[in-house]
């Protein structure tokens, strides 16, 4: 698949008036840079401290991948909503997953009191260690018809497994080049759910700039925009959303 091809999917549901309305996606990143043109607006909702923030790179690409507004980057799901929250920041001393553990249980929380009904979360983050209070609330979530995407990693060993990808519930996430094959930083895995496209994706960087890069994580932001295309018609048509449905539907698109 290349960008061509993607573009392709995403004026699918375009075309349709399908742009994510509606879809409320948590994306576990950095910080963004809000004033970035790409985000002119755009309905984000940040719980991130701004004197912790130290880095907006990362989620300023993922978000615009999902959540952009010109035709720069790929801005696969325009309409929908983004709840951002910041584990990659000075003030936890390098314990991001540690605090991944603690935004989950915010999650849950604005889940459970319903303030937030959410469709989609985007995790952009991968460790070998695994974590049995994150494994918990992961499976809470998955209960609750939350579907949650991750990575797999980069430059990853083949014997070593990922978190939280490998969770179960969580949609796995790896990486093709533009030829469809798999990546040479990406790894060929049967317990990937999906592969997409992963080089040379065009992405808004701080500083209201833009760049290409590569990575499972740009991969994993590509498949969480499809995601919001693919429950905001299953909504439509009051079609029951599963996680085994929205994985089998994700295969058919990407064979196109």
């Amino acid at each position: 698949m290349d960008l061509k091809e993607l573009k392709k999917i995403k004026r699918m549901y375009h075309d349709r008036g399908m742009l994510g309305q509606n879809i409320n996606i948590a994306v576990i990143d950095s910080g963004i840079d809000k004033f970035h043109k790409e985000f002119l607006h755009a309905k984000i909702y940040e719980d991130s401290n701004k004197e912790c923030t130290s880095n907006t790179f990362h989620g300023t690409s993922i978000v615009s991948i999902i959540n952009g507004r010109t035709s720069k980057v790929l801005a696969i799901a325009p309409k929908s909503t983004i709840y951002l929250f910041d584990i990659f920041n000075k003030c936890n001393n390098d314990k991001s997953y540690k605090l991944l553990d603690q935004k989950l249980g915010e999650i849950i929380y604005l889940i459970d009191s319903k303030k937030v009904r959410f469709d989609i979360i985007n995790l952009s983050i991968g460790t070998a260690l695994y974590d049995k209070g994150i494994q918990q609330k992961i499976e809470y979530l998955y209960r609750k018809n939350v579907i949650m995407v991750a990575p797999n990693g980069n430059n990853i060993k083949e014997n070593i497994k990922m978190y939280p990808a490998s969770y179960k519930g969580v949609i796995q996430v790896g990486s093709l080049n533009e030829k469809g094959e798999i990546s040479n930083f990406s790894r060929k895995d049967y317990n990937i759910d999906v592969y997409m496209l992963g080089e040379n994706i065009p992405i808004a960087i701080p500083q209201n700039d833009y760049a290409l890069s590569n990575g499972t994580s740009l991969s994993t932001a590509i498949i969480t925009g499809l995601i919001a295309l693919i429950i905001q018609e299953l909504k439509i048509k009051n079609i029951k959303i599963e996680y085994s449905s929205i994985i089998e539907k994700l295969k058919k698109l990407t064979d196109i």
